[in-house]
């Protein structure tokens, strides 16, 4: 280990915030900090957008009341929330888009048929116009040579 890691690991140990060591205070501290970090989500993912992006804000803005890495830590908490609103969100309207697709399909495929349907009948009409139009003229002809 280089002598700047040796230096920056000693700082560390020396002012980071320590928590009681003994496994009994340990696992309440950790079942605790669960919790309230369920509980802060809960929360959260009931707000509107612009509530969160507020808190955002909020939490961003560097009070003097508790170090930066705290701050850091609560914005970056925040906007995870906003992540997951806006996620929740697209989610609602990705499926609302797939099923206007399936409707449209269900509307597409009768009009397809009328179409064909109509089309045929179409033919059909045109064909026997012609049929009587060429029957008509055999008609009006005169014979070709009397005999």
């Amino acid at each position: 280990m280089s002598d700047d890691c040796k230096e920056i690991l000693a700082f560390l140990q020396e002012h980071w915030p320590k928590i009681n060591k003994d496994r009994a205070t340990l696992s309440k501290y950790f079942e605790n900090k669960r919790e309230v970090a369920r509980t802060e989500a809960a929360r959260d993912l009931q707000k509107e957008i612009r509530h969160l992006l507020t808190d955002i804000h909020d939490e961003s803005l560097d009070d003097q009341s508790r170090s930066r890495e705290m701050t850091v830590s609560r914005t970056m908490a925040r906007f995870g929330s906003l992540l997951c609103v806006l996620s929740e969100q697209a989610d609602i309207q990705t499926r609302r888009i797939v099923r206007l697709t399936w409707a449209l399909v269900a509307l597409t495929i009768p009009l397809l048929g009328l179409t064909a349907y109509l089309s045929y009948d179409a033919y059909l009409k045109s064909k026997s116009e012609t049929a009587q139009h060429e029957a008509s003229n055999k008609d009006k002809e005169p014979d070709a040579k009397p005999k």
